[in-house]
């Protein structure tokens, strides 16, 4: 019997990752330190999604591709992230391309500095595996 109950733990852990299809997100962009977006959204594991919000004519996007993933050994969340705006002239400018790498449920946070050209950018994310995404 607690050869039974030990395999059910070991399987009903694996199954958990093996179900998930798609991840929750909670997205903060700021550029040059203002307030640019704010979202809730959820990602279908392995597809783009993409968020975009107005400001003063300035169009923030932010696309994102979520899955499982490894860096140096370490598992987690892993999403891959364009960070841009279009102008009011539509011209689009990509101010960076980050990676995260996380853990469900814990928030973390990439910089990206800014040039003449660009300006910088600081994007925090919190995420949750998802069993169902549409």
């Amino acid at each position: 019997m607690k050869q039974f109950i030990l395999f059910f733990v070991l399987l009903s852990g694996i199954s958990v990752h093996a179900s998930t299809n798609g991840y929750k997100l909670k997205l903060n962009l700021l550029v040059d330190s203002t307030d640019a977006a704010a979202v809730e959204m959820e990602v279908k594991s392995g597809k783009t999604a993409s968020y975009n919000q107005v400001n003063g004519g300035i169009t923030n996007f932010i696309d994102v591709i979520a899955s499982e993933g490894t860096v140096n050994g370490n598992k987690g969340i892993l999403m891959k992230f364009v960070v841009g705006t279009h102008g009011p002239d539509g011209k689009k400018t990509i101010l960076g391309s980050p990676q995260i790498l996380t853990q469900e449920n814990e928030e973390t946070k990439v910089m990206v500095s800014g040039n003449e050209q660009k300006p910088g950018f600081e994007l925090s994310v919190l995420a949750y595996r998802k069993k169902s995404v549409n």
